[in-house]
């Protein structure tokens, strides 16, 4: 059961030590809160079409920026190699 950020910070609060905080302490305080209390808790909607587009698009920009990047640094790596006094080279 997917759980929200904010409505978990209640139950959270009321079953941990205080100041003390852990991955394996939110783990089990939040297996008790679905077990005990998940009828308090409205599901999570799930990602519209739209959001999805924009996750595909989001990806696609950033693995051509990786790829323009390595490709720019590989001429430049070629450049340096084969004419490393070259003014081009050096900027």
């Amino acid at each position: 059961m997917p759980a929200q950020h904010t409505p978990s910070r209640r139950p959270r609060e009321r079953l941990a030590a205080p100041g003390a905080t852990s991955d394996a302490a939110d783990a089990h305080t939040l297996a008790d809160m679905v077990r005990t209390d998940s009828h308090q808790f409205r599901p999570v909607s799930g990602d519209t079409a739209d959001a999805e587009a924009v996750k595909v698009v989001t990806r696609a920009h950033r693995t051509a920026k990786h790829y323009s990047s390595e490709s720019l640094n590989r001429v430049g790596t070629a450049c340096t190699a084969t004419a490393p006094t070259h003014s081009r080279c050096t900027q």
